[in-house]
């Protein structure tokens, strides 16, 4: 006869017996190292499966972020290049491409945008008419200062 797994508490057994079709009242507890757990019988007919095994079918299952067809780019990408043109971009054109709300895309640009730049790039804002621009300045291809970018 297999046994299930060690359960620390006695509410986790009897929830696990139920599910593998096993009568809660069949959860027995015993000592090991100091601690009291809870295991039960498990009929001949099922099988414990490794916790790990279930693990590792749920994650083959899982479509990955690489397997994304190539022309296919996210939405910080399309903003990162909106940004490295020699102008700029506008908030207005920021929102328009991404479907953003304007304090989302002004959030997305302190926050997320950074962490794709590399060393040495920065993100400048500066006002016009009422608007705000933004551009990657200091960027290892472009070399351009602060001052020149404005």
């Amino acid at each position: 006869m297999n046994w299930s797994q060690n359960y620390t508490v006695k509410s986790n057994a009897r929830r696990a017996a139920g599910k593998a079709g096993v009568l809660a009242s069949k959860v027995m507890a015993f000592v090991k190292a100091g601690k009291t757990l809870y295991h039960f019988p498990l009929p001949s007919a099922v099988k414990a499966e490794p916790p790990a095994a279930k693990a590792k079918a749920a994650k083959t299952n899982r479509p990955r972020k690489t397997d994304r067809p190539i022309g296919e780019r996210g939405r910080l990408d399309k903003v990162s290049t909106l940004l490295r043109r020699p102008g700029g971009a506008c908030i207005t054109e920021i929102v328009a491409v991404t479907g953003w709300k304007p304090h989302s895309a002004r959030a997305r640009l302190s926050v997320d945008i950074p962490k794709l730049l590399g060393k040495g790039e920065l993100i400048y804002r500066r006002r016009e008419g009422g608007l705000s621009h933004y551009a990657i300045v200091h960027s290892k291809q472009l070399d351009l200062p602060i001052e020149e970018a404005a």
